[in-house]
């Protein structure tokens, strides 16, 4: 059955969040835990109230829920809605094209709401049409929780993990059938969002959103600059780990190098800094004072940099990686040396600014040597099986 107090009596006025699943937000740690429930109203779509979450990276209370409970592919665990303290889920109206599976879901939902605390509301018909004429698709329920937050009044809507797949999911889980459906288009959602940060002065989003709305649409305006998402992923993730004693490697250009170097030094001093970089590499003014280990060759080797740091074995707190892009399976020399010297928080730091703790390096190692070894094959059996048009 439906509440009979209406939605907007619990939204009006207040500050909501919208937390995605992406992987941007694994291995954030309790100050996001933090931030997240800051705000008057945590919201999630879909199956993020169920994601294993060890940490509580995803906030451990959700007050509003968005979607749909059941569909073809779907079935909510009501159970892990009422863990999570849902006070309100909110459904997508029933419009024509499927009509059939949302009466399923209601007749569904209804027989399980007799035992179960929860109460449910449906959002409005014609502005969930607008929003499906608008982009030309469906939303994702991450952007239909964001637009009808708006229309019920409340005063700030953050968009929280929301990257529309760059960082993958946060659970473990692939996400190519997501990203090629055609009942969720993708390009038009982003423009979507882009327009909301634009034009409306209730809805903000988290830097790693911004920067890539940005770095798409933003043509002759002002982008969001890697030392402006540096500072602020530095300053987050200090306050979960000390950085008194860090390994750094080379492993990006040397203008976002300095720029990334220029940052942790308001952190940690030079002197406490050990990098590892090719010979006669340049490391600027503001890195005078720290430790240099130059590698003979173009390439970072798992031999030689353990060889140059003989008896560091537990000695670095922390271990920065700039990632500038490639396969994840190139940088194994480098992530080898993480685990051979026990570094407890190593980062992925990647050209856009965003910084990336790796939790389980050895379960990282694994996976990736597994792919090496099958990649030559699976490339092969994907080209036969996989591919369309093949007569």
């Amino acid at each position: 059955m439906q509440d009979d107090t209406p939605i907007d009596d619990l939204i009006k006025g207040k500050r909501c969040i919208v937390v995605a699943p992406s992987g941007y937000l694994k291995g954030r740690g309790w100050p996001s835990k933090q931030f997240i429930e800051s705000f008057d109203l945590v919201v999630k779509a879909s199956d993020t109230c169920e994601i294993y979450d060890a940490h509580g990276e995803l906030g451990s209370r959700c007050d509003i829920w968005y979607g749909l409970p059941l569909t073809n592919t779907f079935e909510a665990d009501l159970q892990a809605l009422i863990n999570q303290q849902v006070k309100l889920m909110v459904l997508q109206p029933c419009i024509e094209s499927y009509k059939l599976i949302w009466d399923e879901c209601i007749v569904w939902l209804d027989n399980k709401l007799r035992t179960a605390p929860l109460q449910y509301d449906i959002a409005d018909v014609e502005h969930y049409k607008s929003i499906v004429k608008k982009i030309g698709c469906f939303p994702y329920s991450g952007l239909f929780a964001i637009k009808d937050l708006l229309h019920r009044g409340a005063s700030e809507v953050y968009a929280y993990g929301h990257d529309f797949f760059r960082t993958g999911y946060f659970k473990d889980s692939e996400i190519y059938d997501v990203i090629n459906s055609g009942w969720h288009l993708l390009e038009p959602q982003m423009q979507a969002m882009w327009q909301l940060l634009k034009d409306e002065p209730r809805f903000n989003c988290d830097l790693n959103l911004k920067e890539i709305l940005h770095k798409k649409y933003a043509k002759n305006e002002e982008i969001v600059p890697f030392n402006e998402f540096i500072v602020a992923e530095l300053k987050h993730f200090s306050r979960l780990s000390h950085f008194s004693k860090p390994l750094i490697f080379r492993s990006f250009t040397a203008d976002k190098f300095h720029q990334f170097c220029t940052a942790l030094v308001e952190h940690v001093s030079p002197s406490s800094m050990t990098i590892v970089c090719q010979e006669n590499f340049s490391l600027g003014l503001n890195m005078q004072g720290c430790s240099v280990l130059e590698v003979s060759t173009g390439q970072f080797s798992t031999s030689e940099i353990l060889t140059l740091l003989a008896g560091e074995v537990g000695k670095f707190d922390s271990c920065f990686i700039p990632y500038n892009g490639q396969q994840l399976h190139t940088y194994l020399d480098i992530f080898a040396v993480v685990k051979e010297l026990k570094i407890k928080n190593p980062y992925l730091v990647s050209t856009r600014g965003a910084m990336k703790r790796i939790i389980n390096i050895e379960e990282i190692i694994d996976e990736a040597s597994k792919y090496k070894e099958l990649r030559k094959e699976f490339r092969y059996l994907q080209d036969k099986y996989d591919r369309k048009e093949v007569l």
